[in-house]
């Protein structure tokens, strides 16, 4: 039985391989799985670096430094611009 089977599933491997179209859109479909993959990793990415920019931020914040210092130090250590890191401290803060 486990002969046949296998035997069936290399006959439909073979008439899909044989099939452009059906091959085209397999593939069409890999690369749209791959893209979708892509941006949720880079959301994920993003949303973990702008959580531990705002958890910095509020850091820096409780241990009294100025706010110049804090987006100082948020640029600097983050490599963004002091503007970016001025809307973040101003988010963090406005939040709390």
């Amino acid at each position: 039985m486990s002969n046949e089977f296998t035997k069936n599933v290399d006959e439909e491997v073979r008439k899909v391989k044989a099939n452009t179209e059906t091959r085209d859109s397999f593939m069409d479909w890999e690369e749209k799985l791959a893209e979708e993959r892509y941006y949720t990793d880079k959301e994920a990415r993003e949303e973990e670096r702008s959580s531990n920019i705002s958890g910095v931020i509020q850091e820096l914040n409780d241990d009294g430094m100025s706010k110049e210092q804090v987006i100082r130090i948020v640029s600097n250590s983050f490599k963004i611009t002091k503007k970016e890191a001025q809307e973040y401290y101003d988010k963090e803060l406005a939040i709390k």
